[in-house]
């Protein structure tokens, strides 16, 4: 293949490799520091509720926020607990593993791909060869 192809190939994948290998020992660290701690992605806190914990808020506190906004508040509501759950403890762990995986599979996976002008061996502007054309 081409030179600069080549070059391309060994740099996405030690990008890759790299990212990987930060990535998973980052998410080794978290996930043996938040055993230490004895914080989990289930023993969350929701601030905004003056420290009451999720399971702890009240049917009436619910009901109120779906009066005044509707399901969508809610919702909302519930997702942001769940994002929130996302980063703190053996859950942001998970989280930091999974996401330095998938950016090294796209590394690996543009190392495999040939960038254009690379993958041809005749010249921008020069035809492939075939059958000859016919004047008309």
């Amino acid at each position: 293949m081409n030179d600069a192809y080549e070059k391309h190939r060994v740099r996405c994948n030690a990008i890759g490799k790299a990212v990987l290998l930060t990535g998973l020992c980052a998410a080794v660290v978290i996930y043996l520091a938040a055993g230490v701690t004895g914080v989990s992605g289930d023993a969350r806190l929701d601030a905004g509720n003056a420290g009451q914990a999720q399971s702890e808020i009240s049917k009436s506190y619910v009901r109120n926020m779906e009066l005044y906004g509707g399901k969508a508040n809610v919702m909302a509501y519930e997702m942001r607990l769940w994002i929130d759950g996302l980063f703190q403890g053996e859950t942001l762990a998970y989280t930091v593993g999974l996401a330095s995986l998938a950016v090294a599979l796209v590394f690996f996976l543009l190392a495999r791909l040939v960038p254009p002008g690379i993958a041809s061996e005749n010249p921008p502007g020069d035809e492939t060869p075939g059958p000859p054309k016919q004047s008309g």
